[in-house]
């Protein structure tokens, strides 16, 4: 397995379409991988985000829930329920 390979700069790509047209494929290739690569990995961490932020959401909606009922179910135990006895 070879080393690692220095960055080829666009310069030296350009030239290297005349004078190693697989090497200049290969790179162009590669190159075209890594983009896709990271534009699914950017994707997948923005949709990431998303959910954490809709799962946030909800998490303070039930929170909110609960604190509600905790607290209905407090009045009730007390004897405060306000309702009706029959």
């Amino acid at each position: 397995m070879a080393g690692i390979v220095a960055k080829v700069t666009d310069e030296e790509l350009a030239a290297l379409e005349h004078s190693d047209p697989a090497k200049y494929k290969r790179i162009v290739g590669n190159r075209k991988s890594a983009a896709a690569s990271k534009a699914r990995r950017d994707a997948a961490a923005e949709e990431t985000a998303a959910a954490l932020r809709t799962m946030r959401s909800e998490n303070e909606q039930l929170l909110a829930k609960l604190a509600k009922a905790e607290a209905a179910l407090k009045m009730r135990a007390n004897g405060g329920g306000g309702g009706r006895r029959r």
